[in-house]
């Protein structure tokens, strides 16, 4: 009798419960504040604004932009702008031009994150190219 009531017990409580939100709700979330950054390369980033924009804190939108993408927002737009600029230089447009196109401070702002990514200069990389 006791083991019956146990079992009944371990076989209520195990079922799984559907979980508290939908599946994906966060997924839908990351992809809106992907599209917000899209929508302008050089704008300034704020956290606040773009976790603001799905709904919540900043730290949970830091926490699952970065579960759901694997790097950090800020990162994320970065390596989108260094990839954009990279086929900017590769048409043939200036460092210069593609700095300010693409939302950096100044040229060697941009020359340093690219440097950091590609192990050349702008200038360098898109004469070898």
């Amino acid at each position: 009798m006791l083991l019956d009531a146990v079992s009944t017990l371990l076989v209520r409580y195990a079922q799984a419960r559907p979980p508290s939100r939908p599946i994906g709700q966060d997924g839908a979330r990351v992809a809106r504040m992907k599209a917000s950054m899209l929508d302008d390369l050089t704008a300034s980033l704020e956290l606040s604004v773009l976790a603001e924009a799905v709904g919540l804190s900043k730290f949970h939108a830091l926490r699952i932009f970065t579960r759901e993408v694997g790097m950090a927002p800020h990162a994320w737009r970065n390596q989108v702008r260094l990839s954009r600029a990279s086929d900017a230089l590769r048409s043939g447009a200036s460092a210069t031009e593609v700095s300010a196109a693409f939302g950096f401070a100044d040229q060697s702002h941009f020359s340093r994150h690219f440097k950091k990514v590609h192990g050349v200069s702008p200038g360098r990389w898109s004469r070898s190219r």
